[in-house]
């Protein structure tokens, strides 16, 4: 790095200045004015900040009721009214922050954007009119959120989840600039480009001017906790990578994106179009990661009762991007200190189940007391409340004990009959022989996963030399520990651990070294382990192994108060079948809950009805991939002898399919409150002289996309 160089830092806004610059409810927003505006970042670093005591004031007290009886504004910007507006905003990405008097350097469209990794770009806003055109407020946001379809009504619903504002890039009343970079204070004509940096304090855009502005983005490591009603720590410990696409972005252009076989994804030839993958998302799923531009006016004639109607959406653009997540095996994890083990998916549904008795069984008391005459509220409440109390001390409830899994492995297990096969290979239906059973176990190491892949045009942009350095490294690397990778490698398509680092060429620098100390040090691990066991005294011959990948997809357009670890899909015949027990015992509870509320005039309380809803509209999308070969056995196992009959244990080795995986994308595993993904390795046999139609094991696997060396120096 060179000595002009800078390094960029993030400045966090204190309490005081996003209270007073983002949590603003309307009217404030109309009240406030410059001289009540914040102090400079000068004064307030070097002199007293002032103290905030939130309830010491009339004004406070004020403002704390306004905010009960008004909308905030940034909380509710999808429900002001839009206008047809003949400005025009573009936003580019760029390689670089831009500088005034240069010339911008496009980003790449189709670059992949990681945890801590920096999206800088320029917005422009011309008005080509001849007309001025004023507004209020102009906002620069980058934001993720998710859509999904609703099975009940057919509606799409968004909810974001992360929103952060560049506040050297928005305009208001107080100038706040980007941290290392100069930019004017006031609005500049940049004669290079003919437009003006900032805008003019009369908030009103001249006829046929252009402006302009920078922003730069830090994407964070993790969510705000808040981001997550529940608090649940899998559901904000890291991003979602991008999945699916919202269709109804880009005023609904979206919808005419399609995959091109060829390349393996699609988009659009706009500037800042969302990119379609194969990624088993289903119609009207998405992840979505994007810069947003608003420009917000108000109505100039009439103010109406309804706070929102008094703005209106002038104009908003959106340029969307690629995230991924990684995971570095230079930083500590905290699944790598994670000895405090956690509930299971089926003990938090049961927490969920109990607060549903509970509330019935309080909405049935106060039903019967009614019916023996008590109307008065105060007395049945009381007397409710007695049999609570008086309930719980006879129970003694405790809550359950956590249970911490401490298994390395991911394993399952099935037991099916082998039929003989007959004349033509079929079974013989009236032969009255009895068949036996062979049960099959299969097991992988939890340190295994499967390596994130995408189309090769999109996993050969790299955005900078160090990425480029790793890449050409990893290239070399017949497996990406602990991800098992689709890399080339003198295994061929053979997922085969690396025994040396012979094979990687030298880049004759300390990084290098660096990420080979990282990887010997990890124990590294493809082997899929499968026992089976048999009651005959002659064991089958195996014919083949045939592995598979299954994606599954659990939904809810409400946050979901629970976690679904992988093997709770496996306790119920099917992975469908679990996640219907699911809808139809939380639907029953709702509908019961919702007819008690309407007989005894009661509410049902606010986060419990919301749970219930959740529960009761999830769904499960399901996708088989055929991404590894087939394997064919050229010798049987050992059999050894038993009480009970014959038992093996063998292990394979996975091969990846390259014509399959050639145009398909394998995303990490993750979960937020509305999706999760999870995978699972499906392995079915085949027999020589045996026939079954149940000889298939579903195994748990992770997928992932692991960083080297991202934090090394």
């Amino acid at each position: 790095m060179s000595d002009s160089e800078v390094i960029p830092y993030d400045v966090l806004p204190t309490f005081e200045t996003d209270n007073e610059l983002l949590n603003r409810t309307l009217t404030q927003i109309e009240q406030f004015s410059r001289a009540d505006g914040l102090p400079d970042y000068h004064t307030a670093v070097n002199e007293d900040p002032p103290l905030y005591r939130p309830n010491n004031t009339i004004r406070n007290q004020e403002i704390l009721h306004v905010r009960d009886n008004e909308k905030l504004l940034l909380n509710n910007l999808d429900q002001l009214d839009r206008i047809t507006s003949s400005v025009k905003i573009t936003i580019r990405a760029t390689k670089t922050f831009p500088e005034m008097g240069k010339s911008v350097e496009r980003g790449n469209p189709l670059k992949e954007f990681h945890a801590g990794d920096i999206v800088t770009g320029c917005v422009t806003v011309h008005n080509p009119t001849s007309t001025r055109v004023p507004f209020e407020m102009f906002l620069v946001s980058l934001e993720g959120y998710v859509t999904i379809p609703s099975i009940m009504t057919n509606k799409v619903t968004k909810r974001t989840f992360l929103k952060m504002f560049d506040f050297g890039a928005c305009y208001m009343d107080g100038f706040y600039p980007t941290a290392n970079f100069p930019t004017p204070t006031q609005c500049t004509y940049d004669p290079f480009d003919e437009t003006y940096y900032g805008f003019p304090e009369s908030k009103v855009l001249e006829p046929g001017s252009k402006h302009k502005k920078f922003f730069y983005f830090r994407l964070p490591e993790t969510l705000l906790e808040n981001s997550c009603d529940h608090h649940i720590y899998e559901h904000f410990e890291k991003l979602p990578p991008s999945f699916g696409l919202d269709r109804e972005s880009f005023n609904g252009r979206a919808r005419q994106i399609a995959i091109n076989e060829s390349l393996g994804y699609g988009r659009l030839q706009d500037i800042g179009s969302p990119i379609l993958l194969n990624d088993q998302s289903e119609n009207g799923q998405s992840v979505s990661y994007a810069i947003t531009v608003r420009m917000i006016g108000k109505y100039q004639d009439i103010y109406k009762n309804d706070p929102m109607k008094k703005f209106i959406m002038i104009k908003d653009e959106q340029h969307f991007f690629r995230f991924i997540p990684d995971e570095s095996l230079d930083l500590p994890s905290y699944k790598d200190n994670q000895n405090l083990g956690s509930r299971s998916t089926k003990q938090q549904l049961e927490r969920v189940s109990r607060a549903a008795e509970e509330a019935i069984e309080r909405l049935t008391k106060i039903k019967f007391l009614r019916s023996a005459g008590i109307e008065d509220e105060r007395e049945a409440n009381e007397l409710s409340l007695a049999t609570e109390k008086l309930k719980k001390m006879n129970l003694n409830l405790s809550a359950e004990p956590i249970i911490s899994h401490t298994t390395d492995r991911y394993q399952n297990s099935t037991t099916f009959p082998l039929y003989k096969k007959k004349l033509f290979g079929f079974p013989n239906a009236k032969s009255s022989e009895k068949p036996n059973q062979l049960r099959f176990e299969a097991s992988i190491s939890k340190n295994v996963r499967l390596g994130y892949i995408v189309p090769s045009v999109l996993s050969k942009i790299s955005s900078t030399e160090i990425e480029q350095q790793q890449a050409s490294v990893l290239s070399q690397v017949p497996l990406q520990s602990p991800v098992l990778s689709p890399v080339t490698s003198p295994h061929g398509g053979e997922l085969a651990p690396v025994s040396s680092f012979s094979s990687l060429r030298s880049l004759n620098d300390e990084t290098l070294n660096a990420l080979v100390s990282k990887m010997e040090s990890i124990s590294f691990s493809n082997e899929v382990e499968i026992q089976l066991y048999t009651t005959s005294s002659h064991p089958p011959e195996i014919a083949y192994v045939r592995p598979a990948l299954k994606s599954c997809t659990i939904s809810s357009p409400s946050p979901i108060p629970v976690t679904f670890d992988p093997d709770f899909l496996l306790q119920a015949e099917t992975p469908a079948n679990a996640i219907i027990g699911v809808k139809d015992e939380f639907s029953n509870y709702l509908s019961e809950l919702k007819s008690l509320a309407r007989q005894t005039g009661r509410g049902i309380e606010k986060q419990l009805c919301h749970d219930l809803i959740s529960l009761s509209n999830i769904g499960l999308a399901q996708k088989t991939l055929p991404v590894f070969e087939e394997i064919i056995l050229r010798s049987q196992p050992k059999w050894v002898k038993t009480s009970e009959g014959c038992s093996t244990k063998f292990k394979i080795k996975l091969k990846w399919d390259y014509a399959t995986i050639r145009k398909l994308t394998l995303l990490p595993s993750f979960s937020i409150c509305y999706f999760t993904k999870l995978y699972y390795l499906t392995l079915k046999l085949g027999f020589k002289k045996h026939s079954t139609n149940n000889a298939v094991l579903n195994v748990p696997i992770e997928v992932a996309k692991i960083s080297f060396g991202k934090n090394l120096q």
